[in-house]
């Protein structure tokens, strides 16, 4: 029988993304590409327009609120979804904003983002969106969860991602998240983009101009804003009016890929190894301390590696060092014990 190849783990930054698609069914293909080229672990989407379920391979995608069918000219609309390859959990899909975690396997951290889709600036339900948004931050424990991202389409304009206007909405979603201990989150490193929306305008004369706006926008707690280390806008709207958030995090997650190469040591593989090392696929029961102590240098580099926590050349020559220190105490710890098993064979075949 043939065997089945093993999924590794490899352990890597967070990246999160926002967007308002106008329509993701002729946008599949075009999102795939988005998420391949920058490394997006988490893409949520917002104003989907489907009833089906998108498939892209290396990604699930979980339906947070359902498209329903527009009264005038009978079509979907409305929708949102997240596209994804670290595990999520959907704490609170509501109407207009939904509330979901991810958790940090290392150190049992939970993240909590949010991603919205709020009505068209004026409408009467921008209040019943905002209503909602307030009501779930001040419920929340904030002793449980400190780390909180927001970001979406909040069709309010807070004189950011270029755009310097403010309207009525901006002013009120500034006082919503200044009250409630949230920061607002402009560029960070490689600023790309510019407004998150650019919507073109058809005059009567013939001329064409575009009007750039920035309804979207990205909020976070002091704990995570010092985390993030790339904010910025997409300069790739893929046929829709807006344009993509984009948020990179040193927040550590966990991603499931097969035969994929990691700077990751597992405790319980390696124990085993060392166990197995000149023995013939016999365990030793008693491990030297020089073994231990070698692995424990080894596990510690590989732990800076991954939290970045010192150089990163000097990391990698401590961990080749320590790589090889703990190949030779076990090639000599299994040949001493070899011989001393062949020892035993010939004195007891020579007693016999």
């Amino acid at each position: 029988p043939r065997r089945r190849r093993r999924s590794r783990k490899e352990w890597k930054p967070l990246t999160i993304a926002w967007w308002n698609a106008q329509g993701l069914r002729n946008k599949i293909d075009a999102v795939d590409l988005t998420m391949k080229e920058n490394q997006i672990d988490i893409f949520f989407i917002s104003d989907t327009q489907i009833f089906k379920r998108p498939c892209i391979r290396g990604y699930d995608y979980t339906t947070a609120t359902d498209s329903i069918m527009s009264t005038n000219d009978s079509r979907p609309v409305r929708g949102m979804g997240i596209f994804h390859r670290v595990s999520v959990k959907i704490l609170s899909a509501m109407k207009y904003n939904v509330w979901f975690t991810v958790k940090d396997p290392e150190t049992l951290r939970e993240l909590l983002v949010h991603g919205c889709y709020w009505p068209v600036a004026g409408h009467e339900t921008q209040l019943d969106a905002a209503r909602e948004y307030t009501e779930y931050l001040d419920g929340l424990d904030r002793r449980m969860f400190k780390l909180i991202l927001s970001g979406g389409d909040f069709n309010s304009r807070t004189g950011s991602y270029g755009d310097p206007t403010m309207n009525a909405e901006g002013w009120r979603l500034l006082d919503i998240i200044s009250s409630r201990a949230l920061q607002q989150v402009e560029e960070i490193n490689q600023p790309i983009g510019g407004c998150t929306r650019r919507q073109v305008l058809h005059w009567r004369d013939g001329k064409i101009t575009i009007q750039a706006t920035s309804p979207d926008n990205l909020f976070a707690t002091a704990q995570v804003r010092s985390m993030i280390r790339r904010a910025d806008v997409l300069n790739n709207s893929k046929g829709s009016d807006h344009f993509p958030l984009i948020a990179k995090l040193t927040f550590l997650t966990q991603v499931d890929r097969l035969q994929s190469r990691h700077h990751r040591l597992d405790r319980r593989e390696a124990t085993l190894e060392i166990c197995c090392a000149g023995t013939k696929r016999k365990k030793w029961r008693n491990i030297p301390r020089e073994i231990v102590r070698a692995y424990d240098t080894l596990h510690n580099a590989y732990r800076q590696l991954r939290s970045k926590n010192g150089e990163q050349e000097e990391l990698l020559e401590e961990i080749s060092a320590a790589k090889e220190r703990l190949r030779k105490i076990t090639r000599e710890e299994g040949n001493r014990r070899a011989l001393q098993r062949k020892q035993i064979l010939e004195y007891i075949q020579k007693d016999g």
